[in-house]
């Protein structure tokens, strides 16, 4: 039995697929050929890299610029706190992320935004609008660009 392939490439302007990923799809085909096949057109889920690249030099340095500048501190049900990296990401997903919506035995369901269904283009806009936010500004953080510890892929490379 032939194994499975993932093909993670770019589409040209006009929708086509560079010459030596269509010759390697039609010769992979061929090895399953007479019988079913699955095709997933999508894009690519954001990597591990992209995602620690999101820890560290995105809400990390948010979080440290929000301690130099005094205001690292929250209001709780437990009192006055220091701002943690997991709350500034939630922030940042309700204020930047559409809630989910389920049906649960029956019943329509908003449940929290999250990152962990966006893909990689997905994911860069998100990361795009934190860097943009007017708060953020006013701290006047310096955001890293990705470097080889983190360049991945699922990092946008269009920038």
């Amino acid at each position: 039995m032939p194994r499975s392939i993932e093909i993670v490439t770019d589409v040209s302007e006009d929708g086509r697929l560079p010459k030596s990923r269509r010759d390697q799809i039609a010769g992979h085909l061929q090895l399953f050929a007479g019988g079913p096949v699955r095709i997933q057109i999508g894009r690519p889920k954001r990597s591990s890299r992209a995602n620690r690249f999101y820890w560290r030099c995105v809400i990390g340095v948010v979080h440290e610029a929000m301690i130099d500048a005094g205001i690292g501190f929250m209001e709780t049900n437990d009192g006055i706190q220091m701002v943690t990296a997991e709350a500034l990401h939630t922030l940042f997903k309700y204020k930047y992320l559409e809630p989910q919506t389920a049906v649960l035995f029956g019943d329509d369901v908003t449940l929290p935004p999250t990152t962990t269904t966006l893909d990689s283009t997905s994911f860069h806009y998100f990361i795009e609008q934190i860097k943009n936010d007017p708060q953020v500004r006013q701290l006047g953080v310096h955001f890293p660009e990705p470097d080889g510890e983190f360049r991945s892929y699922s990092i946008a490379e269009t920038q």
